[in-house]
């Protein structure tokens, strides 16, 4: 028959354990060691990491709390990073429009320019009046009456 831990263990993953056994003390970790497999391998890792050397580390709750703000400060900061990368993306794309739009009409009376000039020139217009009207400089209008 089953205990109660082992029926627990059997449904938890071993890292959802593990995660419990951290919180717990040296005193907690030996009784829980002689009823659980995991514990026990939780156990014998935590000793021989400890002996080893590797993993001794004793934090005050001042620099828990210090360490704790700065990662916070860290992540804020990444997080407004984020957030002006995205504002500025928004404001290029305005200006990118705006001077698309721009372009766009300046081509537009451009080729309107010229269309009206081609249409003078068949009616006989001067070519100083077609400069006027349109706005085009003598040598472009001499290409269409070329034409």
């Amino acid at each position: 028959m089953m205990t109660c831990r082992e029926r627990w263990e059997k449904k938890h993953k071993k890292e959802d354990i593990i995660l419990i056994l951290l919180d717990a003390d040296k005193e907690e970790i030996e009784k829980i060691s002689k009823k659980s497999k995991v514990g026990k391998e939780f156990e014998k890792k935590m000793i021989d990491v400890n002996e080893e050397g590797k993993y001794v580390y004793k934090i005050t709750h001042e620099e828990a709390d210090r360490k704790e703000f700065n990662t916070r400060l860290i992540m804020a900061e990444e997080n407004g990073i984020s957030i002006g990368e995205k504002r500025g993306e928004k404001r290029g794309e305005k200006r990118g429009e705006k001077r698309g739009e721009k372009r766009g009409e300046k081509r537009g009376e451009r080729k309107k320019a010229k269309s009206i000039a081609e249409k003078m020139i068949k009616m006989n217009f001067p070519i100083d009046l077609i400069q006027k009207v349109t706005g085009l400089d003598e040598k472009e209008i001499v290409k269409f009456v070329k034409k």
